[in-house]
C-alpha cells in the first residue's frame, strides 16, 4: 500500500472514506432542505399569525375602552341625580 505524504492516509483508508463521504452528501442535502422549509414556514406563518393577533388585540382594547366610557357615563349620571337635599351621611350610606 502506498502512503500519501501530505495526508498520511493509506489506500485502504481512502477506500473506506469514499463511501462514507458519498453517503454524507445526500444526508447533508436533506438537512439543509429541511432547514430551509422550516424557516419559510416559521417566517411566513409567524407574520400572518402575528398580524391577526395584533388586529384581535386592537379590537379587544377598543371594546374595553368603549365599556369604560359607558361605565364612566353611567357613574356620572348616577352622581348627578343624587338629591342634594338628603343629608351627607345618608347619601354615603346608600353607596
Amino acid at each position: 500500500m502506498t502512503l500519501l505524504p501530505l495526508l498520511e492516509i493509506n489506500g485502504g483508508d481512502i477506500a473506506v472514506l469514499i463511501p462514507i463521504v458519498a453517503l454524507m452528501i445526500p444526508i447533508v442535502k436533506m438537512l439543509v432542505t429541511h432547514q430551509q422549509k422550516m424557516a419559510e414556514i416559521i417566517h411566513g406563518t409567524a407574520n400572518r399569525q402575528s398580524d391577526t393577533e395584533v388586529a384581535q388585540l386592537r379590537q379587544e382594547v377598543y371594546e374595553l375602552r368603549q365599556l369604560v366610557h359607558q361605565q364612566m357615563i353611567a357613574l356620572d349620571t348616577v352622581k348627578s341625580t343624587v338629591d342634594v337635599e338628603i343629608p351627607l351621611q345618608r347619601r354615603l350610606e346608600q353607596f
